[in-house]
């Protein structure tokens, strides 16, 4: 006899393993000390960039659109299985608590998402608006009752079998949150009362809707397949993770790189090596995200020697995530099979390693000479790239 308590407790327990087992190896020591340095330089140039505000900005628009995505984004956790679709979907009648303890726990983790948001923009907040400890309470917990709202409309849509019923929900409620942030900010409080009569109704029609139907039990499945997929490609940066699936893209606008190394024994690993960045959906594609993205955030930093500080903890990400290109290939049984030297293995890694963190230093480096006009900080990025290049390849990736 199936019991539904014990069921989720048996999905929860199994969501707190997975999380527990690869979440030591994201949240490790390193990445620990990256994320203090990039939290406290956010926090410090924050303070800087809040004084030089004039009177006339935008504050209650800012903020607005940055919690009208805090709002609406956020998952409901089902902990549901393929199988489910065939075994508990005759049993949906009786899975109402396991549905509800799925909502309120999805919840209580976003509650976090909404804390984090609010706790970001409070110092823009106190600076713009004359405020009390009252007023910022009532604030936080008038977000907290809209992001409750917002995840009940979510679950009355997890009925509808049409997609486009979600999209369509997922730009009303866009739209309402903004509104309804906007107007608390501003005063308005008639506006105010009238946009919650309208999620009030708002949340009343899906219910209706959805009140004789049945769940949509392939979106809820496929919804949790995505996210553990999603979860799992993160961690595999970080550690092997046997659930995750090699995507390999064709990606022939690249061939030109692989037809400039010569066909001969001593360059099997590194056609390998360099085929594999090339086309492997984990590797290329991450490289280019965390150039770009610390491209911008030097040209963000408005001091000289923080830019470049910046770019030598995207030049340590990069070097960090790359490291797994080393060991991508020791579980197949082909590889074995060639017949070269290991010594050649490890110096094809080790010349594919250093190009690209030299070609990394080097488009940063022109990135932080734009910004800054300051020559000795490009060559400070380039000569680090150097030392920690050797260092890191030769005691940390050589050594496993």
């Amino acid at each position: 006899m199936m019991n539904e308590q014990t069921l989720w407790k048996q999905r929860f327990q199994h969501f707190q393993k997975e999380v527990g087992r690869y979440g030591k190896y994201m949240f490790n020591n390193h990445i620990m000390i990256v994320l203090l340095v990039l939290v406290g330089g956010g926090g410090f140039y924050y303070q800087q960039w809040l004084a030089t505000l004039s009177d006339d900005f935008p504050v209650a628009l800012v903020m607005s659109v940055v919690l009208m995505f805090v709002l609406t984004s956020g998952p409901i956790f089902t902990f549901l299985r393929e199988a489910d679709i065939v075994f508990l979907l005759p049993l949906e009648e009786r899975l109402k608590k396991y549905f509800l303890k799925s909502f309120f726990f999805s919840y209580s983790i976003q509650i976090y998402g909404v804390l984090i948001g609010y706790g970001v923009l409070l110092p823009l907040y106190q600076q713009s608006f004359d405020t009390t400890g009252l007023s910022l309470i009532l604030m936080a917990v008038l977000l907290l009752l809209v992001k409750l709202w917002n995840m009940a409309i979510m679950w009355e849509c997890t009925y509808a079998m049409d997609s486009t019923v979600r999209i369509q929900d997922r730009v009303i409620r866009l739209v309402i949150n903004f509104l309804f942030v906007y107007t608390v900010l501003t005063s308005s409080y008639l506006f105010t009362a009238i946009i919650v009569v309208v999620m009030v109704g708002y949340l009343y029609f899906h219910h209706s809707r959805s009140k004789e139907k049945s769940l949509n039990w392939e979106y809820l499945v496929k919804s949790e397949q995505r996210r553990w997929a999603l979860f799992y490609r993160i961690a595999n940066m970080f550690v092997d993770v046997p659930h995750v699936k090699a995507q390999v893209k064709r990606r022939k606008w690249l061939d030109f790189c692989l037809a400039r190394i010569p066909f001969s024994q001593e360059n099997t690993y590194k056609y390998l090596y360099t085929r594999t960045l090339l086309r492997s959906g984990d590797y290329l594609g991450l490289y280019i995200r965390l150039l770009g993205i610390g491209s911008v955030v030097i040209f963000m930093v408005p001091n000289d020697y923080a830019a470049g500080g910046a770019g030598i903890v995207f030049l340590y990400l990069i070097a960090f995530q790359l490291q797994t290109l080393h060991n991508h290939h020791n579980y197949m049984l082909w590889t074995s099979l060639y017949p070269v030297d290991e010594k050649q293995k490890t110096f094809a890694f080790r010349t594919l390693f250093r190009s690209l963190l030299y070609m990394g230093s080097g488009i940063l480096g022109v990135v932080v000479l734009i910004a800054t006009m300051n020559v000795f900080v490009a060559v400070g990025m380039l000569v680090f790239s150097c030392l920690f290049s050797y260092l890191f390849v030769s005691k940390k990736i050589l050594a496993s």
